[in-house]
């Protein structure tokens, strides 16, 4: 009889494992819209950035329909899970996008291509010091800005093991890079954002704001301690605390986050405008193609400088969820029309491309006329006057 008993509590055991892993499987993935309430959004309908997941701990975002060019309406409130994975680009790189990149980028070096030379770099000097409206390009998506008066940061990530791909170029001096306003940071991808930079950076600008995407203020940990009111997040759409007659806005981008597969998506990413009383500028951050940026050109016609990735597009199955084919920097540059653009990222870093193809695709849709902006190629290192 105890046999019995135990054989029935083991089958209704397993039974009952057998449903609920079904009804997991089938029932509607929990979502969240997420926004800063203290923030003030510049899209009335917008109803916040969306989170997934069944936990708390696990919520991940999603690149949203309108990314990818959908309707303007607030998406459903019950996508299942099954219909999540059926919509190409929603979901970030995965481990199956990491195993292709490393297949991809050795047989590139198995084929022992020759190519480009590396990026020359000319070492920093009086950076500081500057006063006019210059960009001085620090290596992939790493600018110093200064405008009307204003300096920014953009994208700091100088250290050599900071991701998994070599970086080419050395650290800068840091003690040149003083003074900042703003430090703005589009996602924590290693080549976009790292923690050891942030922490060297902070030494010499301790009163700098740093200006991020929801999720981030617990992602740079002892940052966040030491001085959290210089941390702001923000969703897309959302305009951040600045003092003076400047506004940053974060904006969307078709990306993903996280330095490690276990941390993918956890935190949000985005891209930036910045208005000062003279000035409109885009940085892109990372992004692939969607219809995002007809958004950000019905917000901001008027964009003077448009700061935008060139690089790293192969293989296109992959980068195309966060990276720009050369057709997709034409179709850009058509549809936001800046009158200035300045490529990035590309030749900083060791990937499956050849590193100069980037630029070279550059400079040939700037020679069709396919740019319909006046393009601008920075020496790592040069004070650029912008124009």
């Amino acid at each position: 009889m105890n046999t019995n008993n135990k054989r029935h509590r083991a089958v209704n055991i397993l039974i009952g494992l057998l449903l609920f892993t079904l009804i997991w499987l089938v029932w509607p993935t929990p979502e969240t819209y997420v926004t800063n309430n203290a923030l003030p959004t510049i899209r009335p309908t917008w109803p916040g950035n969306r989170l997934i997941g069944h936990r708390l701990s696990d919520r991940t975002y999603i690149n949203m329909p309108e990314v990818l060019g959908g309707d303007d309406q607030a998406p459903s409130r019950a996508l299942r899970k099954s219909s999540l994975q059926n919509q190409p680009g929603l979901k970030s790189r995965t481990w199956r996008d990491e195993l292709i990149l490393k297949i991809y980028a050795n047989r590139r070096q198995d084929r022992e291509i020759p190519d480009s030379a590396p990026l020359s770099s000319i070492p920093l000097s009086n950076l500081w010091q500057t006063t006019g409206n210059t960009a001085v390009w620090l290596g992939h998506a790493s600018f110093f800005i200064r405008i009307d008066g204003i300096t920014f940061l953009t994208d700091p990530s100088y250290s050599p093991s900071a991701c998994g791909y070599p970086r080419l170029l050395p650290e800068p001096d840091y003690n040149q890079i003083r003074g900042l306003d703003y430090i703005l940071l589009s996602s924590n991808q290693p080549t976009h954002a790292d923690i050891q930079t942030l922490e060297r950076l902070r030494i010499n600008n301790p009163s700098g704001v740093m200006l991020v995407p929801l999720g981030l203020r617990h992602w740079l940990g002892d940052l966040t301690k030491s001085a959290p009111e210089l941390i702001q997040e923000a969703g897309w759409f959302q305009q951040y605390r600045t003092y003076g007659n400047i506004t940053v806005t974060l904006m969307p981008a078709r990306s993903w986050s996280g330095p490690t597969l276990s941390e993918r998506d956890r935190t949000l990413w985005g891209s930036f405008i910045i208005q000062t009383p003279g000035h409109t500028l885009y940085f892109a951050g990372s992004s692939g193609w969607g219809g995002h940026f007809e958004q950000i050109a019905r917000h901001f016609p008027d964009i003077d400088y448009a700061f935008i990735p060139i690089g790293a597009f192969g293989p296109e199955s992959v980068m195309n969820k966060s990276q720009l084919t050369p057709e997709d920097v034409s179709r850009l540059c058509q549809t936001l029309r800046p009158r200035h653009i300045i490529p990035m990222s590309y030749g900083t870093y060791m990937t499956g491309d050849p590193l100069g193809e980037p630029l070279e695709q550059f400079l040939d849709l700037a020679a069709q006329g396919l740019l319909y902006s006046e393009p601008h190629i920075l020496t790592v290192g040069q004070i650029f006057a912008l124009p």
